[in-house]
């Protein structure tokens, strides 16, 4: 190493020491990308959904709302999570539009 090399190490380790003194240093992190999660819930148990475009969000029976989640066969119509569902059903006429079920979701 050149120059301030040695101390990088120093640094390194002195960060290191500092992090296992503290109340965080058995913390673990883990990040799930469920992006698609609700909709393939949704097609687990309604089998004949599983071939289709399928969202998941908005008003029982209107054309109100966001997306909250999109299968990958109705992604493929550029259907994204976020998206106003009048603008998802533009994009795909044929998308089948299922309201969230919260209580569905905790029990799985």
């Amino acid at each position: 190493m050149t120059g301030g090399g040695s101390r990088e190490v120093g640094d390194r380790e002195a960060a290191a020491a500092r992090a296992a003194d503290s109340p965080f240093a058995d913390l673990r992190i883990a990040h799930v990308d469920m992006d698609a999660f609700f909709a393939s819930l949704e097609a687990m148990v309604r089998p004949g959904l599983r071939e289709k475009s399928l969202i998941v969000g908005g008003a029982p029976g209107s054309r109100h709302g966001v997306v909250s989640t999109a299968n990958y066969k109705a992604r493929e119509s550029g259907i994204a999570s976020g998206m106003p569902i009048v603008e998802a059903l533009r994009r795909d006429p044929n998308v089948v539009c299922i309201p969230n079920d919260p209580d569905k979701y905790v029990y799985f």
